[in-house]
């Protein structure tokens, strides 16, 4: 008995069309809320004091009388990283890049995560050190090595966000405001610890927070867009290309 062919029927194609219409909205809402979360997390850092030059004395005691808020921020770190890489790779899905260039976006992430995951270890160890008999030198040693690694992975991020912004804007998939916010971020991130060492001969400085507060910025500015615009612009630039070729090239 023959059965009826339903691959081409009118419903069934409508069904099709409207779920590959929500897939993007639904992934670029995702997109936006782990942005948001981001954020949140950003502004919950337990604020350790060998971040802000205080002297070995009360570094050695803040870390033997807080190793929880420690482990906390290990954690921290962690969740933080991980929707990072998260929030980038549904970006360059978003846009579309191929080839070698989301090769190499995917290497910088995965790099990235791989520092950073080891920064979230560091936090561990320093916890652990002010929690045993362990000596002060070696306390000390873990706790700056935690506050150096702050500097590590912002180059990379910054090559992240400069090449998917360069590609959102190239292809429309992004605003562009929020692509040129973050090709401004991706410069910062990327000459940052150059210009500041060669102004200062050290790693500290005004260059790695003013990346911060614009690597902020942007992703609060992306994650609002991909809440409230969460449609598939690449999709809506193509289908207004198409059109665009099928008007030049009416058929004879």
């Amino acid at each position: 008995m023959d059965h009826p062919d339903h691959t081409n029927h009118p419903d069934h194609t409508s069904h099709i069309d409207r779920a590959d219409t929500k897939t993007p909205r639904r992934v670029s809402r995702a997109t936006g809320a782990a942005g948001l979360v981001f954020l949140v997390l950003v502004f919950l850092s337990q604020n350790p004091p060998f971040y802000t030059g205080a002297g070995n004395g009360t570094v050695l005691h803040w870390v033997q009388a807080h190793p929880t808020a420690l482990y906390v921020e290990g954690a921290r770190t962690a969740y933080m990283m991980i929707l990072m890489v998260g929030f980038l790779a549904a970006l360059v899905w978003r846009i579309g890049l191929r080839g070698p260039v989301r090769s190499g976006v995917w290497a910088l992430l995965g790099a990235s995560l791989a520092i950073d995951m080891v920064w979230s270890g560091v936090y561990y160890a320093v916890a652990y050190a002010g929690r045993h008999d362990i000596g002060d030198s070696g306390v000390l040693a873990l706790a700056y090595l935690t506050e150096q690694l702050t500097f590590t992975d912002g180059l990379l991020w910054g090559i992240a966000v400069f090449v998917i912004c360069v590609a959102g804007l190239r292809g429309r998939s992004l605003p562009a405001p929020i692509a040129w916010l973050g090709i401004v971020t991706g410069v910062v991130k990327l000459a940052g610890p150059a210009v500041q060492v060669a102004l200062s001969h050290t790693s500290e400085g005004l260059t790695g927070p003013l990346g911060t507060v614009l690597l902020v910025f942007w992703m609060l500015a992306a994650s609002l867009t991909l809440l409230i615009r969460p449609g598939n612009p690449r999709a809506a630039v193509e289908e207004e290309q198409t059109r665009q070729d099928a008007s030049a090239n009416p058929t004879r």
